[in-house]
């Protein structure tokens, strides 16, 4: 797997240095495109990359602000987390520590354009009731780094179930029971609304009327008695989609892989393609695009006409002819 970024958009002759976040490492490649050209190993974390069984590095961003990489699976005790250079690929880079991490769980970066000294993380932390007992209640950390040294605050009220399809409250413990899919659902973005925060974040899928919907949530971020907090009512945690105030994700096939803002718009990329969301209103922009997914189809055994196709997630469709 890898998520890759460019530090500068790329000059007329293709000249950029490109950062690669991968199973394998973080590498870069500066210059004009060659084809077949060499990466670079850029040297991060605390012993040698492949030294670590099951490391890798699922997300990079490079701003005004440093060059900021995700380290995971690294099964040595303080070595999971964010890492930061100011210096760009020479570093050094500083360990970022994220208070209460799921070690081993896949971590997704979230730039706040609007205030490049804070950064979101997108992760996992075991239950705060029953920590070694029941893990993978989805987690949001703040990082902010405008004073010298990092400052990383916790996400109070955030949806635990965003990579699960259902959580259960037992005894005032809310217990993952479903298969967690965070190693293949995960989107993080950030915009600014009204002056704060607006943290939109992409998971798995959401029981919804008797529909599945994405897990896809818009989270305003406040401050109350001193701590972080979003807008979603904790009474939700077991039916999160009825969360009026922060769920968008009706309409919007699950399992999310990519949020993006355009203005004031969102895109989202998932199992079932490309949607848009804009003024409150969901629609699919799949018209013309391969992202239906069939896997077995059928002719009908007398006309010419009619075809049905039986597709991964996206049920049956049926053509009636020209």
């Amino acid at each position: 797997e890898m998520c890759i970024r460019d530090r500068v958009t790329p000059a007329l002759d293709g000249s950029a240095t490109l950062i690669a976040a991968t199973s394998t490492g973080l590498w870069s490649r500066t210059g004009a495109f060659t084809e077949d050209a060499d990466w670079q190993r850029v040297a991060f974390s605390p012993q040698g990359f492949s030294t670590y069984a099951n490391a890798y590095c699922s997300d990079v961003v490079w701003n005004d602000r440093g060059l900021w990489v995700t380290l995971v699976g690294t099964g040595a005790a303080g070595h999971d987390g964010v890492y930061r250079s100011t210096n760009g690929l020479a570093g050094p880079f500083t360990a970022i520590a994220l208070p209460n991490l799921e070690t081993g769980a896949r971590l997704s970066l979230g730039e706040a354009p609007h205030a490049t000294t804070r950064m979101y993380v997108l992760g996992k932390r075991p239950s705060p009731t029953d920590p070694a007992n029941n893990t993978g209640h989805a987690h949001l950390w703040q990082i902010d780094v405008s004073a010298a040294a990092a400052n990383v605050r916790e996400v109070q009220n955030f949806p635990v179930g965003l990579f699960v399809s259902e959580v259960k409250l037992t005894g005032g413990n809310l217990i993952i029971t479903k298969r967690d899919q965070s190693d293949y659902d995960q989107a993080i973005a950030v915009r600014q609304v009204g002056g704060n925060d607006v943290v939109s974040v992409g998971g798995s899928l959401e029981s919804n009327g008797g529909a599945w919907d994405a897990a896809l949530f818009d989270l305003t971020i406040t401050t109350a008695a001193g701590n972080l907090t979003t807008n979603f009512t904790a009474a939700n945690q077991t039916n999160p989609a009825a969360d009026a105030a922060t769920f968008i994700g009706a309409g919007i096939h699950p399992d999310v892989h990519f949020v993006r803002n355009a203005g004031a718009a969102l895109w989202v990329g998932c199992d079932g393609g490309v949607f848009h969301r804009s003024g409150g209103n969901n629609r699919s922009m799949n018209a013309g695009l391969a992202s239906a997914e069939p896997g077995i189809i059928a002719s009908h055994p007398t006309l010419d006409g009619p075809v049905l196709a039986g597709t991964q997630d996206n049920g049956a469709i049926q053509r009636i002819g020209d």
